[in-house]
């Protein structure tokens, strides 16, 4: 909201086969009022259909783009990003990467921290421990990237407020 103040229409854009699309696009349909937006989905559920996707979701007017954080999502990096450019549509990502191609903003767990958690997980099946007795964690850890160099090809004037919180920023 802060990147993209007059954005009303955002579209959404991933797989239809991840297991968690259902319950991010509920909780993205049950946000997006609060917030002044319509939702507008374009998904895929395997690489064939993921060019018609993005295809359809460029074709769909929107005001601002987030795309899904899933694998399918993720091979499809640089088309994403090409096409928020191309179209000068604000970008949001849930995974780094995406601000390393050249997208907008991400805000998502930062996998490095999962990484190293899981080397705590595989230490204690080493020593014997059970996997069902190991409890399952949530990520603790969350990175807001911010990507300057395209907030400004964009015309997009970052407030501060949001380079302060941003845990990295790509100048």
């Amino acid at each position: 909201r802060e990147l993209a103040p007059t954005a009303r229409r955002v579209g959404v854009v991933g797989s239809a086969a991840f297991p968690g699309f259902g319950e991010i696009h509920n909780a993205l349909i049950t946000a997006a009022p609060g917030l002044g937006f319509t939702i507008v989905n374009s998904t895929a559920s395997d690489a064939d259909g993921f060019a018609r996707a993005l295809e359809s979701i460029s074709a769909q007017r929107i005001d601002a783009l987030f795309a899904l954080g899933d694998n399918l999502t993720h091979l499809h990096l640089r088309e994403i990003v090409t096409l928020a450019t191309r179209t000068r549509i604000p970008s949001m990502y849930s995974q780094q990467e995406f601000c390393d191609g050249g997208g907008l903003a991400c805000y998502g767990v930062d996998l490095q921290s999962n990484y190293r958690r899981s080397a705590i997980y595989i230490d204690k099946i080493l020593r014997g421990v059970p996997p069902a007795a190991i409890p399952i964690e949530i990520p603790r850890t969350f990175n807001l990237v911010l990507n300057l160099r395209t907030a400004k090809a964009l015309g997009i004037n970052v407030p501060p407020s949001l380079k302060i919180r941003a845990d990295r920023l790509i100048e």
